[in-house]
């Protein structure tokens, strides 16, 4: 099977080689993915996966959002880090085998291919839930892990994140509230 590397013949080339096999057998296609030794891979790979939705915000908003979808870039790859980093730890405390970094983060580059749709408006929610399916797939098969254990994995973080989320906004709430009180007449004893 195809898997892509940087600097390695034509980048598009190569790039849309991984898609077929990606896409039609996933399964086979991360158990069969190499180890790689530098993150360059999967940066490269993401930043292919992430260029249309960058280039047609930019041509929609006539240039406007060209700020933002550079930071937008940025917050993906190194959001690629982070999470290839997770991917790193949790396979060696969590599955039978393990996998390094650049491994996990171009396992996640492979399971964001679907983002190449993610302009399309209603297309969006549904390759974004393809993009996570293909992640336990892809943790499942690098890691020999059992299904509920890559389901875990993948979803816990995003657990976390919505639990950090509501825990802020209740406590940004409960200040506001104590700062309204606060100002109310009579609230504070004068002395």
């Amino acid at each position: 099977m195809e898997h892509f590397r940087a600097g390695e013949g034509n980048l598009l080339e190569r790039y849309i080689a991984t898609l077929k096999p990606l896409a039609t057998d996933p399964q086979s296609f991360f158990a069969s993915m190499p180890d790689y030794e530098e993150k360059k891979h999967a940066f490269v790979y993401a930043a292919i996966t992430y260029a249309p939705s960058a280039l047609i915000a930019v041509l929609f908003t006539l240039g406007l959002a060209l700020p933002g979808v550079i930071l937008a870039y940025a917050f993906g790859l190194l959001g690629l880090w982070l999470w290839g980093w997770y991917f790193a730890w949790a396979s060696r405390h969590f599955a039978p085998k393990g996998m390094d970094t650049p491994t996990g983060m171009m396992l996640l580059a492979y399971a964001n291919a679907p983002m190449l749709l993610s302009f399309v408006p209603v297309v969006n929610a549904i390759v974004g839930i393809w993009s996570l399916v293909l992640q336990v797939i892809g943790f499942r098969a690098r890691t020999e892990s059992s299904l509920g254990v890559a389901i875990a994995v993948v979803v816990a973080p995003i657990v976390i994140l919505a639990l950090s989320g509501w825990v802020l906004m209740m406590l940004v709430g409960m200040a506001g509230f104590m700062s309204h009180l606060m100002s109310q007449p009579g609230a504070m004893p004068q002395g």
